[in-house]
């Protein structure tokens, strides 16, 4: 109950013909993930979820009654030129840069898991599926920062193998590593005195009702490193 079934087959008929004019050389690389992105934007617009992929709802959203429909996706700022990549933190990090913003999990809650149906859209490759929600093989592709037994290790490194000249993360105070301890791996590889946290409260959220209960602060961690 993803997605109503003339939704569902109009996503696969869009997608295999993106595939099938990639592979007969009609559009190039480019417009391969141009066409792809217009697809994903387009795809939460008649999904029956309530703002994740992890479950979908026992009954039929308004939502999913809507015609699934692509719409052009602005290109901004067509003179810079920037690179995206695809990969474990580990192997970007080593870049030299002026700032790196890092905004990991706070929780043991897997990102996976949550967009496993726009994963499947974009690689198409048919891949074994378990349980009611069709949940995609995942066990390998866990992150460090979702368990409480790695979560230091995964910052230490972060922050230790960093060559940026400023690091910025942004976290919680209620994450799997305490405030405390984070301050201190920050002080610990920041230079001298330029360690800032910065903290906002937070207004809970569960669902779509607004729970107002006081304790919640999104945090920022600044440094300049060594």
């Amino acid at each position: 109950m993803y997605f109503q079934p003339e939704n569902a087959i109009k996503i696969d008929i869009v997608r295999l013909t993106i595939e099938k004019w990639h592979n007969a050389e009609l559009i190039n690389d480019d417009e391969y993930y141009y066409l792809l992105a217009c697809l994903i934007s387009a795809v939460p617009y008649v999904s029956n979820i309530a703002g994740v992929y992890a479950a979908y709802l026992k009954y039929w959203d308004k939502r999913t009654y809507n015609k699934l429909s692509l719409a052009d996706i602005a290109i901004n700022a067509p003179d810079n030129v920037c690179k995206c990549f695809n990969a474990d933190y580990m192997d970007v990090i080593g870049m030299p840069t002026d700032l790196l913003y890092a905004d990991p999990p706070y929780n043991s809650r897997e990102y996976l898991p949550n967009y496993h149906i726009l994963e499947t859209i974009a690689r198409y490759d048919y891949p074994v599926i378990k349980g009611v929600t069709g949940m995609r093989n995942y066990k390998d592709m866990k992150s460090l920062f979702c368990s409480k037994k790695s979560v230091e290790v995964a910052f230490e490194n972060l922050i230790r193998h960093c060559c940026a000249r400023y690091l910025l993360i942004s976290y919680n105070n209620e994450g799997l590593i305490s405030t405390s301890r984070l301050s201190e791996l920050c002080s610990d590889y920041a230079i001298k005195g330029s360690f800032k946290l910065i903290e906002i409260d937070y207004r809970r959220y569960k669902s779509k009702i607004p729970n107002n209960k006081n304790g919640l602060k999104e945090q920022f961690y600044f440094m300049q490193l060594q």
